[in-house]
């Protein structure tokens, strides 16, 4: 006769699959690769406001210097590059993930038509890079005082 046996084991994943199987998702999620560090086309992130006189585009890009931003505008197209650079790693130190970006980056803002080239100004405080570009002066709305008659 013979008798089956049943595995009555829980078929618990260890704690290193989960923890590989996050890190999988994870990466997916990010499009990163988990042999090289996670970039992004995101870096940095951008706030962009419209005044009725003027364009405001914020950057955010903590930690960094000034010196290490660019600013250049061409054919209407702002371009905001630079480059981060590596963080020390300390002697002992492993990294199970690592999101900081380092390295070149640069983000392209292509401008209105409305936006004015010669009056462009940029200003980097606490980590924000600020750029103000003014409107040109047709784009700028014009009260118009209505007469008695």
């Amino acid at each position: 006769m013979f008798t089956k046996w049943l595995d009555l084991t829980p078929n618990f994943k260890t704690f290193d699959e989960v923890h590989q199987e996050l890190n999988q998702w994870l990466n997916q999620a990010l499009d990163c690769h988990p042999e090289s560090q996670c970039t992004s086309d995101r870096f940095p992130a951008l706030q962009l406001k419209e005044t009725p006189t003027d364009f405001q585009i914020d950057a955010f890009a903590p930690g960094m210097k000034k010196e290490q931003l660019n600013v250049n505008l061409q054919e209407n197209i702002l371009e905001i590059s630079g480059k981060r650079d590596e963080e020390p790693v300390a002697e002992n130190t492993n990294y199970l993930r690592k999101e900081r970006f380092s390295g070149k980056f640069s983000r392209s803002i292509q401008l209105p038509k409305t936006a004015n080239p010669e009056k462009i100004a940029a200003s980097y405080k606490n980590g924000v890079l600020s750029i103000v570009i003014g409107k040109k002066p047709e784009a700028t709305p014009k009260q118009i005082q209505i007469q008695t008659i």
